[in-house]
């Protein structure tokens, strides 16, 4: 999972949001497909807060296949985005 939070984290470009939250649900196939996005909880009035983040998920499909000994179809994975700058003052 590591990989998976490596990869993403590396092509989300969130410089320019403001603080905020999204989760995002999805389905890992055992090809490595990603599949079914949904975001699930966001707080921040920007779409594009909601966008950068699919767009995350998105440009990293496939991840590398699901491990041989592993049984099921696929398996449901949900990733946070979160920003939360500081806000510093001078007196």
């Amino acid at each position: 999972m590591q990989l998976v939070q490596n990869k993403i984290a590396s092509k989300w470009k969130s410089a320019s949001l403001p603080n905020g939250f999204i989760k995002i649900a999805f389905s890992v196939y055992q090809d490595g497909s990603i599949r079914e996005l949904r975001p699930i909880v966001y707080k921040n009035s920007r779409n594009e807060f909601e966008i950068t983040a699919l767009h995350a998920i998105r440009s990293v499909d496939p991840l590398p296949p699901l491990p041989k000994g592993y049984t099921g179809s696929s398996i449901q994975v949900s990733a946070f985005f979160v920003i939360a700058k500081q806000v510093t003052s001078t007196l």
